[in-house]
Protein backbone atom coordinates (compact mmCIF):
# COMPACT_ATOMS: atom_id res chain seq x y z
CA UNK A 1 0.00 0.00 0.00
CA UNK A 2 1.26 3.49 -0.79
CA UNK A 3 0.00 6.92 0.87
CA UNK A 4 0.74 10.26 -0.59
CA UNK A 5 0.55 13.23 1.65
CA UNK A 6 -0.09 16.12 -0.38
CA UNK A 7 0.29 20.22 0.18
CA UNK A 8 1.20 23.60 -1.45
CA UNK A 9 4.93 23.38 -1.94
CA UNK A 10 6.06 20.13 -0.10
CA UNK A 11 8.30 22.74 2.37
CA UNK A 12 6.17 22.03 5.13
CA UNK A 13 2.97 20.04 6.57
CA UNK A 14 3.31 17.01 3.71
CA UNK A 15 6.73 16.38 4.40
CA UNK A 16 6.06 16.32 8.19
CA UNK A 17 3.27 14.68 8.00
CA UNK A 18 4.92 11.73 5.84
CA UNK A 19 7.69 11.85 8.11
CA UNK A 20 5.92 11.39 11.43
CA UNK A 21 3.68 8.67 9.29
CA UNK A 22 6.61 6.44 8.55
CA UNK A 23 8.23 6.52 11.84
CA UNK A 24 4.88 4.49 12.55
CA UNK A 25 7.50 2.06 10.62
CA UNK A 26 4.64 0.10 9.49
CA UNK A 27 5.43 -2.77 7.58
CA UNK A 28 3.79 -3.01 3.40
CA UNK A 29 2.81 0.44 3.52
CA UNK A 30 5.28 3.11 2.25
CA UNK A 31 4.59 7.12 1.84
CA UNK A 32 5.36 9.66 -0.35
CA UNK A 33 4.99 13.15 -0.35
CA UNK A 34 4.50 16.27 -2.98
CA UNK A 35 2.78 19.59 -3.20
CA UNK A 36 1.26 21.77 -6.15
CA UNK A 37 3.94 24.38 -6.86
CA UNK A 38 7.43 23.52 -8.55
CA UNK A 39 9.34 22.00 -6.03
CA UNK A 40 13.03 22.50 -5.08
CA UNK A 41 12.84 24.33 -1.71
CA UNK A 42 14.07 23.02 1.59
CA UNK A 43 11.48 22.72 4.52
CA UNK A 44 11.92 26.01 6.70
CA UNK A 45 14.32 26.23 9.89
CA UNK A 46 11.57 26.11 11.79
CA UNK A 47 10.38 22.48 10.96
CA UNK A 48 13.78 21.05 10.64
CA UNK A 49 14.85 22.06 14.10
CA UNK A 50 11.29 20.94 15.52
CA UNK A 51 11.46 17.93 14.14
CA UNK A 52 14.85 17.17 14.94
CA UNK A 53 13.88 17.82 18.88
CA UNK A 54 11.69 14.48 18.17
CA UNK A 55 14.54 12.60 16.34
CA UNK A 56 13.30 12.86 12.94
CA UNK A 57 16.13 15.06 10.31
CA UNK A 58 14.28 16.75 7.46
CA UNK A 59 17.27 18.69 7.05
CA UNK A 60 17.61 17.37 3.83
CA UNK A 61 14.43 17.53 2.68
CA UNK A 62 13.56 19.37 -0.84
CA UNK A 63 9.78 19.92 -2.25
CA UNK A 64 8.83 17.95 -5.08
CA UNK A 65 5.85 18.74 -7.12
CA UNK A 66 3.16 16.70 -7.23
CA UNK A 67 3.23 14.42 -10.44
CA UNK A 68 0.76 12.24 -12.47
CA UNK A 69 2.78 9.08 -11.53
CA UNK A 70 3.25 9.91 -8.24
CA UNK A 71 -0.83 10.56 -7.89
CA UNK A 72 -1.07 6.85 -10.24
CA UNK A 73 1.47 5.14 -7.80
CA UNK A 74 -1.09 5.92 -5.00
CA UNK A 75 -3.77 3.70 -3.44
CA UNK A 76 -4.89 6.37 -0.75
CA UNK A 77 -3.92 10.25 -1.39
CA UNK A 78 -4.04 12.96 1.76
CA UNK A 79 -4.34 16.49 1.05
CA UNK A 80 -3.31 18.96 4.20
CA UNK A 81 -6.56 21.36 3.17
CA UNK A 82 -9.72 20.80 1.08
CA UNK A 83 -7.90 22.79 -1.42
CA UNK A 84 -5.60 20.27 -1.89
CA UNK A 85 -7.90 17.66 -2.38
CA UNK A 86 -10.46 19.56 -4.37
CA UNK A 87 -6.83 20.18 -6.77
CA UNK A 88 -6.45 16.51 -7.28
CA UNK A 89 -9.51 15.20 -7.88
CA UNK A 90 -9.95 18.50 -10.56
CA UNK A 91 -6.40 17.64 -12.06
CA UNK A 92 -6.45 13.98 -12.11
CA UNK A 93 -9.60 11.49 -13.33
CA UNK A 94 -10.56 8.99 -11.12
CA UNK A 95 -9.08 10.22 -7.77
CA UNK A 96 -11.91 11.18 -5.81
CA UNK A 97 -12.64 7.48 -4.36
CA UNK A 98 -9.24 7.51 -2.66
CA UNK A 99 -8.41 11.57 -2.35
CA UNK A 100 -9.10 12.98 1.79
CA UNK A 101 -8.07 15.59 3.30
CA UNK A 102 -6.11 13.54 6.61
CA UNK A 103 -8.59 14.73 9.14
CA UNK A 104 -11.55 13.68 7.19
CA UNK A 105 -9.98 10.27 6.61
CA UNK A 106 -9.09 9.62 10.01
CA UNK A 107 -12.82 11.21 11.04
CA UNK A 108 -14.88 8.67 8.61
CA UNK A 109 -12.64 6.02 8.74
CA UNK A 110 -12.65 5.89 13.13
CA UNK A 111 -16.41 5.92 12.94
CA UNK A 112 -16.88 3.32 10.19
CA UNK A 113 -14.93 0.80 12.00
CA UNK A 114 -12.74 -2.44 10.74
CA UNK A 115 -13.47 -3.49 6.84
CA UNK A 116 -12.10 -6.27 4.50
CA UNK A 117 -9.25 -4.26 3.29
CA UNK A 118 -8.25 -1.11 1.67
CA UNK A 119 -10.71 -0.75 -1.88
CA UNK A 120 -13.58 -2.06 0.62
CA UNK A 121 -12.63 0.96 2.94
CA UNK A 122 -12.68 3.97 0.36
CA UNK A 123 -15.93 2.81 -1.41
CA UNK A 124 -17.49 2.87 1.84
CA UNK A 125 -16.00 5.98 3.30
CA UNK A 126 -16.86 7.91 -0.09
CA UNK A 127 -20.34 6.55 -0.38
CA UNK A 128 -22.59 9.33 0.72
CA UNK A 129 -19.97 11.79 0.89
CA UNK A 130 -21.16 14.82 -0.56
CA UNK A 131 -19.04 16.59 -3.20
CA UNK A 132 -19.06 19.82 -0.97
CA UNK A 133 -16.67 17.85 1.53
CA UNK A 134 -14.14 18.71 -1.16
CA UNK A 135 -15.25 22.08 -1.60
CA UNK A 136 -14.68 25.54 0.39
CA UNK A 137 -12.19 25.88 3.61
CA UNK A 138 -13.14 24.24 6.72
CA UNK A 139 -11.03 24.33 10.20
CA UNK A 140 -12.46 20.61 10.94
CA UNK A 141 -10.81 19.37 7.89
CA UNK A 142 -7.69 21.80 7.21
CA UNK A 143 -4.53 21.70 8.69
CA UNK A 144 -3.06 25.29 9.46
CA UNK A 145 0.02 25.79 7.20
CA UNK A 146 2.96 26.86 9.69
CA UNK A 147 4.99 28.55 6.71
CA UNK A 148 6.25 31.58 8.14
CA UNK A 149 3.98 31.86 11.24
CA UNK A 150 5.22 31.81 15.09
CA UNK A 151 6.98 29.00 16.99
CA UNK A 152 3.55 28.20 18.26
CA UNK A 153 1.81 27.45 14.84
CA UNK A 154 4.40 24.99 14.14
CA UNK A 155 4.27 23.44 17.39
CA UNK A 156 0.59 22.83 16.96
CA UNK A 157 0.83 21.84 13.25
CA UNK A 158 3.08 19.29 14.60
CA UNK A 159 1.10 18.07 17.40
CA UNK A 160 -2.02 17.75 14.74
CA UNK A 161 -0.19 15.97 12.59
CA UNK A 162 1.65 13.84 14.86
CA UNK A 163 -1.92 12.88 16.38
CA UNK A 164 -3.33 12.31 12.92
CA UNK A 165 -0.48 10.61 11.48
CA UNK A 166 -0.62 8.16 14.78
CA UNK A 167 -4.29 7.34 13.87
CA UNK A 168 -3.98 6.93 10.19
CA UNK A 169 -1.38 4.50 11.17
CA UNK A 170 -3.23 2.51 13.37
CA UNK A 171 -6.43 2.24 10.30
CA UNK A 172 -4.15 1.08 7.65
CA UNK A 173 -2.30 -1.12 9.84
CA UNK A 174 -5.57 -3.23 10.95
CA UNK A 175 -6.41 -3.51 7.49
CA UNK A 176 -5.34 -6.49 5.57
CA UNK A 177 -2.93 -6.00 2.83
CA UNK A 178 -2.72 -8.36 -0.41
CA UNK A 179 0.45 -9.18 -2.06
CA UNK A 180 0.46 -7.83 -5.64
CA UNK A 181 -0.41 -9.92 -8.42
Amino acid sequence: MHVLFVCTANQCRSPIAQALFEAQRLDKITATSAGLLPGGRPMPRDGVVRLAERGIDLSGHVSVELTDNAVAGADLIIGMSRRHVRTVVADHTNTRRRCFTLKDFVRRAEHLGPTSGLEALLAALDTGRPTRALLGRDDADDVTDPMGRPGRVWDSVIAELSDQTARLSRILAALPIRAPA
